[in-house]
């Protein structure tokens, strides 16, 4: 029942926990009547129409709540702290208030507690394992997923990032503008893993351009048109960079498989297996469409233009995904249709030459040329599709 005569006011601390005084600590998020407050030594200040109006103290607030709010009811019956937020317990947690002291907390802010209070003490694998847990307690709560990512990240686990991805995908404005980006760029490089970093600029530059189309926010608020621009560009400064050293590392990769030498003055073949012009194709498949699905029927409308693109020189992932859907779908059949016939003639050579400039983002005008030339390995597998 609320009393206007005599109110019940939360006590809420002005200061963040390390600026609070101890002996305050355990008032903090408390509540009682405001005579019980006065009576325990606290000043109220009374506003107008002689209701209390918060404080003079510089160290914390009162607020007017209402006890037909579950967790201010629970609090009053209690006299225990009324929050369950998983920051603000943490915090008063590893300042060395007991989780007993607040009101019943769910299982995944108690393990989310947990998890920084191991970490504190140094304790990373613990805290991982305990942050897991939190996130499928509660899959909604962004702040268990922030901490869990960004240790998994710092522990070595690449993998995570995709996983991440997915989770914030929908927000990955914030992803880009809050350096996570280009945090999972560097670790792909000290991972030396190249094929995941291209491909997840390739998720990146979908999901960036998808919140260009219709933003649609899911853990932080929609913003305006032009901040999504801008925050594509600064994903394609950072992506810029990073494609080049990751192509760089690819090249190094392919040439450090190629045939040594045996001994000085032999001469080393010029000629290469298909199987290793299929992995290039196939490669670029799997970054480039791999997450898009396209119709069951192909359209053969615009073939000639996806040939004629194809002549005119080397195409990368940017370029094969600005063509309209019909000229990527035709582009995705031809190469996969390359890759059964390469698979199905691993007899066949050819010359090292067909794959300058190819990797795994980008096919390179020897091998175009190659696919104009000879176009469909497969044309009878067409008509059913027509």
């Amino acid at each position: 029942m609320i009393s206007f005569e005599n109110p019940y006011l939360l006590f809420v601390p002005k200061q963040k926990v390390c600026g609070t005084p101890k002996d305050l600590l355990k008032y903090c998020y408390t509540v009682r009547t405001m005579n019980d407050w006065i009576q325990s030594g606290f000043k109220v200040k009374i506003g107008e129409y002689n209701f209390p109006n918060g404080s003079d103290s510089e160290d914390y607030d009162f607020e007017f709540v209402m006890d037909s709010h579950p967790e201010i009811d629970e609090a009053i019956k209690t006299q225990k702290k009324a929050t369950r937020h998983p920051y603000i317990v943490s915090e008063y947690f590893l300042a060395g208030v007991s989780l007993s002291e607040f009101i019943e907390l769910p299982k995944s802010v108690i393990a989310y507690c947990e998890a920084k209070m191991q970490l504190q003490n140094g304790a990373t694998n613990q805290a991982i394992d305990l942050l897991k847990t939190a996130c499928q307690l509660d899959t909604k709560e962004v702040r268990y997923r922030e901490l869990y990512y960004q240790l998994a990240l710092e522990s070595g686990n690449v993998d995570s990032i995709f996983e991440e991805f997915e989770y914030f995908k929908y927000d990955i404005d914030s992803i880009i503008h809050s350096g996570r980006f280009k945090k999972w760029m560097k670790a792909f490089l000290d991972a030396k893993d190249f094929l995941g970093g291209l491909e997840i600029i390739r998720k990146v530059e979908l999901a960036i351009s998808a919140q260009i189309r219709k933003p649609s926010n899911k853990f932080y608020g929609i913003q305006h048109n032009s901040w999504y621009l801008h925050k594509k560009d600064e994903f394609e400064n950072i992506s810029k960079r990073y494609t080049t050293r990751f192509q760089k590392m690819e090249n190094n990769s392919i040439s450090a498989h190629e045939p040594k030498r045996k001994q000085k003055g032999m001469k080393m073949s010029a000629e290469i297996p298909a199987s290793n012009v299929a992995k290039i194709l196939y490669d670029f498949i799997q970054i480039t469409f791999g997450q898009i699905t396209f119709p069951a029927k192909l359209s053969l409308n615009d073939e000639n233009q996806v040939f004629h693109r194809l002549s005119t020189g080397e195409i990368g992932i940017a370029d094969a995904l600005s063509l309209p859907d019909s000229q990527q779908h035709i582009i995705y059949t031809l190469f996969t249709q390359y890759v059964m016939f390469l698979t199905m003639n691993e007899q066949l050579k050819f010359p090292k030459e067909i794959l300058n400039s190819s990797t795994s983002s980008n096919i390179g005008s020897n091998l175009l040329s190659y696919i104009c030339e000879y176009r469909w390995p497969f044309p009878q597998l067409l008509n059913s599709n027509e």
